[in-house]
């Protein structure tokens, strides 16, 4: 299993492997401090894990972590900006990787801080290549944060 995160990678009592057998690589990205990769950047990264178990024969996870939008520490902070969280996620369901890869690329404070670890779901649209299905969006106040919920079958 490959996960790309923003939190880390946080094992429980409650794993599916409690002996550990199954293999697992942590790609940690830097979506917060200068200097940051671009959207475009990251795609490269999730074509590059896509090249590199593409002709592995045992089944492989992609898990990506982090925030749509959120702002901790700024003077907007507790804002959502569900326009924007909704754009990403429709993007993700058409596979629009060429959409996604201009993010960042302009200055605006809607793309600064939190919103800075949708970088990860980038890389993992880029490894799977194809749309993926949206099971929820959540504005979720209570965590100042907008929240997403994707797979790609």
């Amino acid at each position: 299993m490959l996960a790309a995160t923003s939190a880390g990678c946080i094992l429980t009592k409650d794993i599916p492997d409690p002996a550990l057998e199954i293999p697992l690589v942590c790609v940690f990205l830097n979506e917060y401090y200068p200097p940051l990769p671009s959207a475009a950047r990251c795609a490269q990264l999730g074509a590059a894990i896509a090249d590199a178990v593409r002709d592995r024969g045992e089944r492989i996870a992609i898990y990506a972590s982090g925030g749509l939008s959120h702002f901790p520490g700024m003077y907007n902070a507790g804002w959502i900006d569900q326009p924007l969280d909704h754009w990403i996620l429709e993007r993700l369901q058409r596979n629009d990787l060429e959409a996604l890869q201009h993010l960042f690329t302009f200055d605006s404070d809607a793309m600064r801080s939190g919103t800075g670890e949708v970088r990860a779901w980038i890389s993992v649209a880029a490894a799977m290549n194809r749309p993926a299905t949206r099971v929820d969006y959540i504005p979720a106040h209570c965590t100042q944060t907008g929240c997403g919920f994707v797979y790609w079958p």
